[in-house]
C-alpha cells in the first residue's frame, strides 16, 4: 500500500512534518469532537451512576470513548509524521510512517465504531422490552455490526503478509482493490445500522398515544446519534482515490477526518437523552427527600393507621394532580429508567419517582395540619402505592 510515488527530494525536515492548512484542520476538528464526546460521556455516566441505573449500553459507550481516545491520539501522530500530505511533498521513511499509523488508526477506529455503536442498539433494545419482533431486529443490528467489525479486522491484518509489508513493501499483498472493497463493506455496514437506529424507534412511536410534534421529538431524540451516517456517505469517494494508487496519505487523511467526526457525533448524541436528568441532579435542595426505599415505607406505615368514621371517599391520585399510571416494572433495579423511558414517549407530564414522593409526602403533611379527617384517604393512596396494586384490588 505504500505508493511508489514517493519523492526523494520531499521537504521535509526531521523526523516531523509541518502542518498546513488541512492538517491542522483534521487535528482540531477531531480534538474538538474528542473533548465534546468526552464531556457528554461523563455527564451522562454521572447521571446514571447518581440515578443508580448504569447499564450495560453505558459500559459499551466507555469502552468506545477509550478506543475513540486511542484513535485520535494515532491521527495525531499520523498528521505529523505525514498524513494529509501528497506524494511529492513525502520521502519515503514519512510515506511509510504515514502509512503505518493509518493502518493502526483504521484497527483503533472500527472497534470504537463498533462499541459505540452496541451501545446504542442496546439502548434502543430496553426500549422495545415488550415487543419481541423489535428486539429480534435489535439483535440482527448487533450482528451486523460486530461482523463488518470482524471482517474489516481482520482484512486489514491479513491485506498483506506479513502486516508490516502494508506500510514497507518488503512482502505479499492483495490488489488494492482489495482494501477498496474493505473500506466499503465498513461503509455500508454502518449506514445499514445507522437506517435501522432510524426505523426501530419509528415503529415504536407508531402506535403511541402522542401528539405528533412531540412523536417526532422523541424519535429525533432516540435516532439523532444516526445523523454520523451521512458524515459516511461522504467519505465514500475518497475511498475510492485509493484505486489510482497515488497521493494515499493525502486522500486517507480526508476519510480519518469524516471517520474521527462520525463516532464523535454518534458519542454526543447518544449521550443526549440521559442528559435531560442532569437538571434535576444539580438542582436538588437540601431539604428532607423521600427517596425510592424510605418514600415506599413511609407510605406504607400510613395504613397501619387508625381510620376516622365518616371520612371523605377515596379519591383518585388523578384527582389530586398526581400521576400513577406509569410507576410499574419489570425488573426492580430498573424503576425510574422505566418511568422515563416509557412515559416520555406516552405522555406529556413526567414527574420522576423522588418529585413525586417529595411532593406527596408534602401533601401529606399539608393535610394533617389543615384537616385531620382528610387523613383516610392519602392512606388508602399510601397503601396502594406501597402495595403496588390498583384501586379496585387496594379496596
Amino acid at each position: 500500500m505504500l505508493s511508489p510515488f514517493v519523492s526523494a527530494e520531499a521537504d521535509l525536515e526531521g523526523e516531523y512534518s509541518r502542518l498546513d492548512g488541512l492538517t491542522t484542520a483534521i487535528m482540531v476538528i477531531s480534538c474538538t469532537f474528542l473533548g465534546l464526546s468526552l464531556i457528554a460521556i461523563s455527564l451522562r455516566t454521572y447521571v446514571r451512576l447518581s440515578r443508580s441505573l448504569f447499564r450495560l449500553d453505558d459500559g459499551f459507550m466507555i469502552a468506545g470513548a477509550a478506543f475513540y481516545t486511542v484513535a485520535i491520539s494515532l491521527t495525531i501522530r499520523a498528521l505529523v509524521v505525514g498524513i494529509g500530505r501528497r506524494d511529492k511533498h513525502l520521502d519515503a521513511w514519512h510515506s511509510s510512517e504515514a502509512i503505518k499509523y493509518y493502518i493502526i488508526w483504521i484497527l483503533m477506529y472500527v472497534t470504537a465504531l463498533a462499541t459505540v455503536k452496541s451501545s446504542i442498539c442496546t439502548t434502543i433494545f430496553y426500549v422495545t422490552a415488550t415487543q419481541p419482533r423489535l428486539r429480534t431486529a435489535i439483535y440482527a443490528l448487533l450482528a451486523t455490526t460486530w461482523a463488518s467489525f470482524f471482517i474489516t479486522f481482520v482484512g486489514v491484518l491479513l491485506y498483506c503478509r506479513p502486516v508490516s509489508a502494508t506500510w514497507t513493501r518488503q512482502g505479499e499483498c492483495a490488489p488494492i482493490s482489495t482494501f477498496v472493497i474493505l473500506g466499503h463493506v465498513a461503509t455500508v455496514s454502518t449506514i445499514v445500522t445507522d437506517f435501522g437506529l432510524v426505523v426501530v424507534p419509528a415503529i415504536i412511536l407508531w402506535d403511541t398515544h402522542m401528539k405528533r410534534k412531540r412523536k417526532l421529538q422523541a424519535l429525533g431524540l432516540l435516532s439523532f446519534a444516526s445523523v454520523a451516517s451521512i458524515i459516511t456517505v461522504v467519505r465514500i469517494p475518497y475511498i475510492n482515490k485509493y484505486e489510482d494508487g497515488k497521493d494515499i496519505p493525502f486522500w486517507a487523511a480526508h476519510i480519518i477526518l469524516c471517520s474521527n467526526v462520525e463516532i464523535g457525533v454518534g458519542c454526543i448524541a447518544s449521550s443526549v437523552p440521559s442528559l435531560r436528568h442532569l437538571r434535576h441532579l444539580l438542582h436538588r435542595t437540601d431539604e428532607p427527600v423521600c427517596l425510592r426505599h424510605s418514600c415506599r415505607q413511609k407510605l406504607a406505615r400510613l395504613r397501619w393507621s387508625s381510620f376516622t368514621i365518616g371520612s371523605p371517599p377515596w379519591r383518585r391520585p388523578v384527582e389530586m394532580g398526581i400521576r400513577l399510571s406509569s410507576m410499574s416494572r419489570s425488573h426492580p433495579e430498573d424503576d425510574c429508567e422505566r418511568l422515563q423511558d416509557r412515559v416520555s414517549m406516552q405522555s406529556d407530564a413526567q414527574m420522576d419517582l423522588q418529585t413525586f414522593c417529595r411532593k406527596w409526602m408534602q401533601r401529606v403533611e399539608d393535610t394533617h395540619d389543615k384537616d385531620a379527617d382528610a387523613i383516610p384517604d392519602l392512606r388508602d393512596v399510601g397503601k396502594l402505592i406501597a402495595s403496588k396494586e390498583t384501586p379496585s384490588n387496594a379496596s
